[in-house]
């Protein structure tokens, strides 16, 4: 008689559960350390989280937790800041020698500041990474391109993570669709441009370590959404908070189901001949198609645009 390893209950237990997501944003620094506090989430290199950096005085609390323990040593960090408050933070990372943390931002056109004039930032990026986040529509994909080239050429930075509305580019009619594949193939060209061997520059780089990575955002009060924009659209995936003590026997199954078809929802699944599935966004998917693991042509085809880089 074989004796049962797996049962109902062993479905869902709550701790470590959100390391079945490599790529998770917390709304808050608060909630990514509720969630470590709770053994929700585990300190591993293979999870990337990212959080907002709202003040100054947030920034030091980083700082201290990361120089008191390996915690920039165990997790990828990557810091939410805005423009705004980059000099200082970059100062103020004097204080983290060898610490690895990425940091993402917005454009920089704005911003009266100038990177490679702060020494923090000079000694930080040799071994971080900084971010410009664009995300595209049908009304601004015309100009990211040149705010792509224009915060390389003049500020330097080399890397840039690109998301896409689609349903904003599921309207384009489909004369604009060919005018916006054109300029894709721009964001393209300065990519190959970029890695000439003659110029004096680092090549420019476009979401390259996002590569086969599953998303999850994460709320003040713990509720878990598969994106930024399911939360603000309030479409909850699961309120991990309120089963924080539950089992998969006392969860309702439908509820459980829900979840769990996320949990083991692999990218590969979702789109095989996608060698870059960062451009997938299963919420849209749904939105679009119906369920999350039906990918709309317009990603697939936006994924062959930008290949695998």
């Amino acid at each position: 008689m074989i004796e049962r390893s797996v049962f109902i209950k062993d479905l869902f237990n709550s701790k470590n559960i959100l390391n079945n997501f490599n790529d998770i944003e917390f709304e808050s620094f608060k909630a990514f350390l509720i969630c470590i506090g709770h053994d929700f989430l585990l300190t591993r290199k293979y999870v990337r989280a990212s959080f907002p950096i709202q003040s100054i005085e947030e920034f030091e609390k980083f700082v201290k937790l990361s120089t008191e323990s390996y915690f920039c040593e165990s997790i990828n960090v990557n810091l939410l800041i805005k423009p705004e408050l980059l000099e200082e933070v970059f100062e103020k990372s004097i204080l983290l020698k060898n610490k690895r943390f990425s940091v993402t931002t917005t454009d920089l056109q704005d911003a009266n500041i100038r990177l490679t004039k702060i020494k923090g930032f000079v000694e930080w990026s040799k071994v971080n990474m900084l971010f410009i986040k664009f995300r595209i529509d049908k009304d601004n994909y015309k100009d990211i391109p040149s705010y792509i080239v224009r915060n390389y050429r003049m500020q330097g930075i080399r890397f840039y993570d690109l998301s896409f509305d689609y349903e904003s580019i599921e309207k384009l009619t489909f004369e604009e669709f060919h005018l916006f594949e054109f300029w894709l193939n721009q964001i393209m060209a300065w990519i190959v441009t970029s890695t000439d061997k003659r110029n004096d520059t680092q090549p420019l780089i476009i979401n390259n370590q996002f590569k086969n990575r599953k998303h999850l955002f994460v709320s003040n009060d713990i509720k878990l959404y598969l994106t930024r924009q399911a939360y603000e659209e309030n479409e909850v995936l699961f309120d991990l908070w309120e089963n924080k003590k539950e089992n998969g026997c006392l969860l309702p199954m439908l509820e459980l189901n829900k979840f769990l078809g996320y949990v083991h929802l692999h990218n590969q699944i979702l789109c095989p001949k996608m060698n870059n599935s960062s451009y997938v966004d299963c919420y849209q998917n749904k939105k679009i198609m119906g369920f999350i693991n039906e990918v709309p042509h317009t990603t697939i085809l936006i994924g062959d645009i930008l290949g695998a880089r």
